[in-house]
């Protein structure tokens, strides 16, 4: 009987041992599809972070164009401004340069004449 006991015990141990062995199988099967699962999710996280960084290139560049062309617009428009504002003036003739600093000198004093009273 005791040899009966013995194998009975050893019986239960190995049943033990395969019900341990088939849980921790199980267990690896489901970590490993785990593992591969997140490579597949790195992987994609990588290709995606890859086309965001590509957009983000694509993006800066256009607004840094843009920002050329409003600049470009801006120096073009300051240049409209000044010649609509300012006549041209030809570098030949000095005698109109001279000629207007006299005609703002006298203006200027006739200004300053009526402020004290004596144009009046």
């Amino acid at each position: 009987m005791n040899s009966e006991n013995e194998l009975k015990r050893l019986e239960s141990f190995v049943a033990k041992l395969l019900k341990s062995f088939q849980d921790l199988k199980e267990e690896n099967g489901r970590l490993t599809q785990d593992l591969q699962d997140r490579d597949e999710t790195i992987v994609n996280l990588k290709a995606q972070l890859a086309d965001n960084d590509n957009e983000r290139v694509e993006i800066s560049s256009r607004v840094s164009n843009i920002l050329e062309q409003i600049e470009e617009w801006e120096i073009n428009l300051g240049e409209e401004v000044f010649d609509e504002d300012e006549p041209h003036v030809d570098s030949s003739r000095q005698g109109n340069l001279f000629s207007s600093m006299k005609n703002e000198a006298a203006e200027s004093g006739q200004e300053s004449e009526k402020q004290a009273g004596y144009g009046e």
